[in-house]
């Protein structure tokens, strides 16, 4: 349906964004890399060297044995946090490199 009234552009991106969940999961799922830190906090974001999403996989890349060890034990909790601070279910899976 064709609208005949201006509409704001962060308006119609926001409506584009909401009709199509692909994108929208795309979107979540790159911000989770720029938002570690805020995710996680600073002394896991400290030890972290990299942190990719891809095929709802989240991988965490540590500097920090035990802290690798430790995460390990966590990653359901991990998984379910960043899930519920994103808004939807992304990540299935993560693993700690």
């Amino acid at each position: 349906m064709r609208r005949t009234d201006p509409i704001r552009f962060g308006d119609a991106w926001n409506e584009f964004i909401k009709s199509t969940p692909s994108v929208a999961r795309k979107i979540a799922a790159a911000k989770i890399p720029q938002t570690w830190a805020q995710l996680v906090g600073n002394r896991i974001a400290y030890y972290t060297r990299d942190v990719k999403v891809e095929s709802g996989i989240l991988t965490i890349y540590l500097t920090s044995a035990a802290l690798k060890h430790e995460l390990f034990m966590k990653r359901d909790v991990i998984r379910d946090h960043v899930n519920k601070e994103i808004g939807m279910r992304i990540i299935n899976v993560v693993l700690i490199k």
